[in-house]
């Protein structure tokens, strides 16, 4: 019986809590530690904290906001990692788990070094996926020169068969078009088959509904779904997002979803 996770995504940007809309645009949302507090009380089963700064590091006011919070969800924290010791740092701040994106294109090796510290299970390969002008689904894929950043496009298959030796043990799926935006989750069917061949979870994210979520989470490759967003957007939504997908699933509202 495969355990399937309900997560929320805290984006934040320079120290602070933000709403974010394709990774393109920003609205602030408030303070980090509260954020977290709200969603630790909506009784998830998992936060990601996700810094998209691109400062090339961890934030130390970031870093203070987690242990401050002092949940009891299990966080999960993308963004600025390194080295070794930023993971080590991170597992010190209340960070169970680590979310790799330009790692994996950019320092395989700082990538093995940094399982063999923390296990393969703790870590979450980002893969940012949408449409191409060919119709065709492919992968943001993150080239880093002195931690500024630049983009290019890869293919999915390609992406995912790289991924599939690469030291991580769940996959996290951004629907680039769909995120921030709520209900509109752009990812087709044959996109979401493409994934089937392989062994690793994937946490969807980026426009879910309820509807859209639970759909989801009858997929055999599906771990999680996410949301963003919502939380900010109205009191307990992700309560109620996560009892809707619970009572489709199993006919009676409760935490934990088995399928």
């Amino acid at each position: 019986m495969v355990y399937k996770r309900i997560v929320g995504v805290l984006t934040v940007k320079k120290g602070s809590l933000v709403k974010s809309y394709g990774y393109n645009s920003w609205r602030p949302a408030g303070s980090l530690s509260t954020g977290l507090r709200n969603l630790d009380s909506w009784g998830l089963d998992e936060i990601i904290v996700l810094d998209i700064s691109r400062a090339g590091g961890i934030d130390p006011n970031v870093l203070g906001q987690i242990q401050s919070s002092q949940i009891l969800t299990p966080i999960a924290y993308g963004g600025g990692i390194r080295h070794v010791s930023d993971v080590l740092q991170l597992l010190k701040h209340g960070c169970d788990r680590f979310v790799i994106e330009s790692l994996y294109w950019n320092n395989e090796r700082l990538l093995l070094e940094i399982a063999e510290h923390v296990g393969e299970q703790a870590l979450i390969a980002s893969v940012p996926v949408f449409i191409n002008y060919d119709g065709a689904a492919a992968v943001r894929a993150c080239y880093e020169n002195d931690y500024r950043g630049s983009y290019s496009e890869e293919g999915l298959d390609h992406v995912l068969t790289k991924l599939q030796q690469a030291p991580v043990s769940e996959l996290f799926v951004t629907d680039i078009k769909g995120e921030g935006h709520h209900g509109r989750f752009s990812l087709s069917c044959e996109i979401l088959d493409s994934f089937s061949s392989y062994s690793k979870g994937v946490i969807w994210f980026g426009g879910l509904s309820a509807e859209r979520a639970g759909a989801l989470l009858q997929h055999n490759v599906t771990v999680g779904v996410a949301f963003g967003n919502i939380a900010h957007e109205k009191e307990l939504a992700l309560f109620d997002v996560r009892n809707q997908i619970s009572k489709a699933a199993t006919e009676r509202p409760v935490r934990r979803v088995y399928l």
